[in-house]
Parts: structure tokens; sequence; C-alpha cells
């Protein structure tokens, strides 16, 4: 048998995100009546075409893909502030005395992808699969933008072998082994440009000066993971069971790091080095009770995994990276994480107390 088909895919998305606030007297605890209202659009379009082919001849079977996908998205947002409402029975900010601020912004990224995939089975008892992938990104550098992305898997369905036939509470027994590379582009839309921001105003006329330095030099994040695996299902596919090793190596991490104060700006998004994740995965599944049409019935999942991961390379020489946390502060100051070669990630290092009450030690104390 053998089949060909072209499918075309679009798809179109428009999500609006409206949001007002108003502060009652009471709530504002006087005749303040602060208030705040925005609007948000993101706009996103998706265009997928692919080439399928399939064949078999007896017991093998052959699939192949041949695509192309472009897609783009589009935001825009809009927002103001006001206090002094004249009444609580006017929800718009423009009953309000003092507009106290309004701002917009707007931004874009697009990606360009293109990919091949190849599968091979025989008897559907030993089965292979490749693939591999150009994705091209607007948020890298200009000679940057595009990332090769190759993956391969191989599997054995051990359930299937003549000599497995006589162990009926074996349902499905299968050996897996995997080796492919993944890209991360999780960054501002414009990470690797220079940013100019306003607010730098001067004598009373607008300002604008720049916020963040460029780094032509940008690139794709990329991992590495090999992966071994067993899936097990017993009677009659009630008791599932899986285990998984893997190993990650995740090349070119992207990371804001900390810039000297005499460059005039705190911190540049760059690829900074390398990191290792290895671990094991295990889940179990179970069908206790099955009912039927509108019955009782009973199911179980378990799943327990183990993972470390550390340090391999850093740039400058494998100099240590501090890193300040805004997000979480005690007593006025914000922690900072450490990356340092030989460490996990995200590590960070402080002074070690013994159990019991804090002393403290100062003119009035002893």
């Amino acid at each position: 048998m053998e089949r060909t088909h072209l499918p075309f895919d679009a798809e179109y998305r428009l999500c609006r995100h409206p949001r007002r606030t108003l502060y009652t007297q009471y709530y504002s605890g006087g005749s303040a009546r602060p208030g705040t209202a925005s609007y948000g659009d993101v706009f996103t379009w998706v265009n997928e075409n692919t080439l399928n082919y399939s064949r078999s001849i007896g017991k093998h079977s052959v699939s192949g893909l041949l695509g192309y996908s472009v897609q783009q998205s589009k935001s825009f947002n809009l927002s103001a502030s006001a206090s002094q409402g004249a009444t609580d029975n006017i929800t718009t900010l423009n009953a309000a005395a003092s507009p106290t601020g309004a701002s917009s912004s707007k931004s874009s990224w697009g990606l360009v992808s293109y990919f091949a995939r190849l599968n091979y089975s025989y008897n559907d008892k030993y089965l292979l699969a490749a693939t591999l992938r150009q994705d091209g990104s607007s948020r890298f550098g200009a000679d940057k933008r595009y990332g090769l992305f190759p993956s391969v898997s191989a599997g054995w369905r051990i359930s299937e072998e003549s000599f497995m036939k006589n162990i009926a509470f074996i349902s499905d027994l299968k050996l897996r082994a995997s080796v492919g590379v993944v890209g991360n582009q999780s960054i501002s839309d414009f990470g690797a440009q220079g940013l100019y921001s306003t607010g730098s105003n001067y004598l009373g006329k607008a300002g604008i000066a720049l916020s963040a330095i460029p780094n032509p030099s940008l690139s794709w994040e990329s991992t590495t993971q090999s992966d071994v695996g067993l899936d097990i299902s017993l009677l009659n596919n009630r008791i599932n069971l899986t285990a998984d090793a893997y190993l990650k190596r995740t090349n070119a991490l992207l990371l804001s790091v900390n810039l000297p104060t005499t460059t005039g700006f705190g911190s540049a998004l760059q690829n900074v080095g390398n990191t290792q994740n290895k671990g094991l995965e295990f889940s179990i599944a179970t069908q206790n009770i099955v009912g039927g049409a509108g019955g009782f019935t009973w199911s179980t999942a378990f799943n327990i995994s183990f993972n470390r991961n550390k340090i391999l390379s850093l740039s400058n020489n494998n100099a240590d990276i501090i890193q300040t946390s805004a997000d979480a502060t005690f007593y006025g100051t914000a922690p900072q994480g450490l990356g340092r070669v030989g460490e996990p990630i995200g590590v960070f290092f402080g002074q070690r107390y013994r159990a019991g009450i804090c002393h403290f030690r100062g003119s009035q104390s002893r």
C-alpha cells in the first residue's frame, strides 16, 4: 500500500486582555479613589505545510514527512492610571481629577522552520525513527538566527518475539533508546538588540537613552538528551510500568550576566556556558477495578524521579556568575545566586548557624 498526501494548516489567534480596577473611597481610605485601566492585544498566526508519504511492503513499513512552517506574533498594550475620582458611581478614568500616568508598548517575534521525519518498522517489532529540523528565530543576532536540531530513536518490542509468546502475563514489553537535540529561544523578543528607553528627560524635554547593549553573537541554547527506557504492561494491560534513565547536556546556556559598573549597564543576556542533568524516572499505573458503562472504576498512578545537575563550564575563563533575585527579599536584601563550575545550578551560600536562640552583640547587648 502506498499513500501520499499534502495537508495545509493555517491557524489565527487573537487574544484580548481588557482590565479595569477602580478603588472606592472606602477601600482607598480617603478621597483619592485611584484607578487603572489597561488593554492588550496578542495576534498570532501560524502556517504549516507538509508532504506525507507512506508505503508498506510485506512486513516492512516506511513513512516520511517533509514540512515547512512559519509563525509570527504581535502584541500591543495600553494602560492609564488616575486618582482623585469624583464619585464611586462613575467607574471610568475621565471622572478623575488627576491623571497619574499613561503608557503603551508593542512587540513582535517570528519563527520559520524546516523539518523532515522518517519512520521505519519491521513487523511492528523493530522500530526506527529520525527527525531533522532547522529553526530560525528573530530573537537572535542576524547571523545566529538558525539552529539545526537532529534526533534519532529506536525501539524493540520484545513481547513480539517468539520466545515471549508463552509468557501470558506480559501484555507488552518494549525497550527503547533515543538521542536528540532541542533548541531554546525563551528570551525577550529583542534580547540580542540594543534597546532605548524613554524617561531620560531634561529641562522638561523628552529624552531617550540606551538601556540595553546589543549582543549580535547571541544564539540558540541547545540541549542534547540521551535516553534509555523500558515499558512493561502486565495482566492484559492492567499494570503499566515505565523506567527511564537520561542524560542531558545544555550548551550555550542563555543567562543574564551582571556587568561591571564601568559599562553603565547592570546586566546583559549572553550564552554563558554548559550544564548537565542526569537522572532516573519511574512510574506505575494500575487499573484496580474496571467498571462497565457507568460503573465504578478505580485506578492508581505513582511516579518518582531523581535528578542531579551541575555546571560544566562558564564563559570568561569559568569565572563565577552572581545573579540577584528581585522576587524574594529578606530584611530588604535580595538573595544572590551563584553560578560556579562543578556546583548545581542556582546554588547559594549562607552563614552556618548553631541551633538555638540567635544572640546579637552591640552597644546595648552583652
